[in-house]
């Protein structure tokens, strides 16, 4: 599993939380769209609905997205996406 596969799983199991806190259409588009336009949307979302902890997620997955497409590291912004969502999701 690359790191950017494991950033996607790790987003993904934040969904139930993601609609408990209002967010959860645009999550779900990012987790299956796996773009660094839906990535950008769910974290507008998550940001207006409060959760800013989910935003800072997907913000680091932003920036996953934008570093694989233009050949940049994106393992390293994947995994800062990964220990961000796996701590809030400890969390709860």
């Amino acid at each position: 599993m690359t790191k950017l596969e494991e950033m996607w799983a790790a987003l993904l199991a934040y969904l139930p939380q993601a609609i408990a806190n209002r967010h959860g259409d645009s999550w779900a588009k990012m987790c299956s769209e796996k773009t660094t336009d839906a990535a950008y949307d769910a974290y507008r979302a998550a940001y207006a609905a409060g959760d800013a902890a989910a935003a800072h997620a997907t913000g680091e997955a932003y920036d996953a997205c934008r570093a694989a497409y233009s050949a940049g590291d994106a393992a390293i912004w994947a995994q800062v996406a990964i220990n961000r969502i796996k701590r809030i999701t400890e969390v709860l």
